[in-house]
């Protein structure tokens, strides 16, 4: 996975499993803010994320929850929210966003025993906890 590195998430003792989109603080190296660069699938060509979300969805069994990481984190390109990539101008501003809605859609459909309270929060589903507040939806 990711071009001859490990890259599989690590799912821990409870079940808890994080997976993200791509990671590059090249701009804050190059600015002095990093003592170095850490890049990961800038171009989404390595399919990090798909290999990351195949991985939770074969391990499914042993996840009781997934977190994305930096799911708004701009400046580190690891979001997922709708965003206009420099790298790929032709690459829809939803794509990792429609990705992750599909993973999502898939963990719930095919978890092992039909009771994965925590994916049926996304996208357009209120959460048991949250009955009665209007759960945003996202766009396609």
């Amino acid at each position: 996975m990711g071009g001859g590195v490990n890259l599989s998430p690590k799912i821990s003792p409870d079940g808890y499993v994080s997976v993200t989109s791509r990671f590059d603080d090249s701009l804050l190296y190059r600015s002095g803010c990093r003592p170095g660069a850490l890049v990961l699938d800038q171009n989404l060509t390595l399919h990090l994320y798909q290999e990351q979300w195949e991985y939770v969805l074969e391990h499914r069994s042993q996840v009781s929850l997934v977190v994305v990481y930096s799911w708004n984190e701009y400046f580190e390109r690891s979001f997922i929210e709708p965003a206009y990539s420099y790298t790929d101008p032709g690459l829809s501003p939803y794509y990792l966003l429609n990705l992750t809605a599909n993973y999502t859609h898939q963990l719930r459909v095919t978890s092992s025993h039909g009771q994965s309270t925590w994916a049926s929060c996304f996208p357009d589903k209120a959460c048991p906890e949250t009955k009665g507040v209007e759960a945003s939806s996202a766009q396609t």
